[in-house]
Formats: structure tokens, sequence, C-alpha cells
């Protein structure tokens, strides 16, 4: 929704009028104002309550990745293969196949490294991180939490009237 002003502004926002007689001015000249639905229109955009809406969305995700970081003692083997040694098959020449460990719930994000990092534990530093189903991971988590918040706020205030 747009709202016009009653009285002219130059561009620093003041009341006055404008210094070169109406001519060549800009939208910002013209005054007009963007008012949000809800909102007043001498209501600074970044009011306490915008400024809670935006600590809850970090506080939301902050969540989300704690979860997704929690998510990867979920561990288990396989079923990708991976070669951990060089001396199996009958003429000890052939790769020692194993299943590969990894972590993350509900989509494995954290693959270990044979090799490169101590066998049979995993750690962000030395591990193979798969980005898109981390990505993945932080959505899920992020979308029950929404629900859970969402749920809470509507719930919320009915039991306690």
């Amino acid at each position: 929704m747009w709202h016009q002003p009653d009285w002219p502004c130059n561009s620093s926002g003041g009341v006055g009028a404008l210094s070169d007689g109406g001519h060549n001015r800009t939208v910002a000249d013209i005054g007009f104002q963007v008012i949000l639905p809800g909102t007043r229109p001498w209501t600074p955009v970044t009011s306490a309550s915008n400024m809670r809406r935006l600590l809850s969305l970090v506080a939301l995700l902050l969540s989300a990745l704690l979860l997704t970081g929690l998510s990867s003692n979920v561990e288990r083997n396989g079923p990708e293969l991976a070669a951990y040694g060089n001396l199996c098959g009958a003429a000890h020449d052939e790769p020692c196949m194993k299943q590969r460990l990894n972590g993350g719930f509900p989509w494995a994000y954290l693959f270990d490294s044979p090799g490169i990092s101590v066998e049979g534990q995993l750690s962000f530093g030395e591990d193979e991180v798969r980005m898109y189903p981390l990505l993945a991971d932080i959505a899920a988590y992020l979308a029950v939490i929404m629900v859970c918040a969402h749920v809470r706020r509507r719930v919320g205030p009915a039991k306690r009237a």
C-alpha cells in the first residue's frame, strides 16, 4: 500500500518546500512511503516487534544447526563401500572393501574417510562432509522446529485463558 503525505518532502525526508521549485523530482523527493499492513505511517520499519521476529528466526536457525550437528552422532555402516586397505584377496593384492561409516539423521551427510582419519570415528575436520544432505538435514530440522513453534504459538494462549 502506498501513502503520499500532504506536505512536500525534500530528499532527506524533512518537511519543507523543494529547493528547485518542484522540477526534477525523484521518488524520494515526492515523498512516497511504503506502509506495511498492520503498521502506522510513523512506525519505523525496525520496530520492536520486527526485531523480535528477526531474533526468533535467528534462534530457529541456530536450533536447526545445533540439531543437525548433534544428529551426526547417529552413526551407521553402509550401504556405500570403501577401500580400507590393499591386502585382501587370494594374492593379497586386492583392496579390502568394507561398508563405510556415515553419520547424520535423517540423511547421512558425514562419511568416514579411510586412510585419512581415524577408522571408525567421525569428525568434521577429517572426514567427508556432503553438502546437499547437510542442507537437507538443516531444512528438515528447521521445518520441524517452525511447525512446533507455530503450534505452540497457536495452542499456548488458549491454554492460559
